[in-house]
């Protein structure tokens, strides 16, 4: 899954046309694509804001 996103869309859709899944589905499935390829994102390098939390 570290290919481009189109790819991995196309091999999705393909799954779901040769292997007989439910087409009412196939929606859902890009969805759920969707949203495991963001949480692989890496998150974009700089600086940070740290929370400094007051000392009693």
């Amino acid at each position: 899954m570290n290919k481009e996103f189109r790819r991995m869309d196309k091999a999705v859709e393909n799954q779901v046309a040769d292997n007989y899944y439910r087409p009412d589905l196939k929606k859902a499935t890009l969805a759920r694509l969707t949203v495991v390829h963001r949480s692989l994102k890496v998150a974009k390098s700089g600086v940070k804001k740290r929370i400094i939390l007051a000392r009693k």
